[in-house]
C-alpha cells in the first residue's frame, strides 16, 4: 500500500471502531495525522478499545515492538516497514 493508502484505510478502520458517524478530521484519527504523526498510537489504541482495554499479550507485544516509531511520520518509518506493521495490526484486529 501507498502511505496515502495506509493512512486512508487506518482512518476507516478507526471510524467503524470508534463509531464515529463522519470523518474525525482534525483528530488523530483523521488520515493526515496518521500520515504525519499517529500512525503507531491510532493502531495501539483501536486494538485496545476493540480489546475493551482487556490485557492481551499480543497487543502489548505488537505495542512494545513498535513503540519506537511512535510519533513518527509513515514516511518517517519507511513505507516497507510501515505496510508490516499495519499487516500486523491488521491480523490483530481481524482475529478480534
Amino acid at each position: 500500500m501507498s502511505l496515502h493508502s495506509l493512512s486512508l484505510d487506518l482512518e476507516t478502520t478507526a471510524c467503524k471502531i470508534m463509531n464515529f458517524k463522519k470523518r474525525p478530521k482534525g483528530t488523530m484519527f483523521d488520515s493526515d495525522s496518521i500520515e504525519r504523526e499517529t500512525f503507531v498510537e491510532v493502531m495501539i489504541l483501536l486494538l485496545k478499545v476493540k480489546n475493551n482495554f482487556d490485557f492481551n499479550e499480543e497487543i502489548e507485544m505488537f505495542a512494545n515492538t513498535y513503540q519506537a516509531y511512535i510519533d513518527k511520520a509513515i514516511n518517517v518509518i519507511g513505507i516497507d516497514e510501515a505496510n508490516t506493521i499495519y499487516h500486523k495490526f491488521k491480523k490483530l484486529i481481524d482475529a478480534m
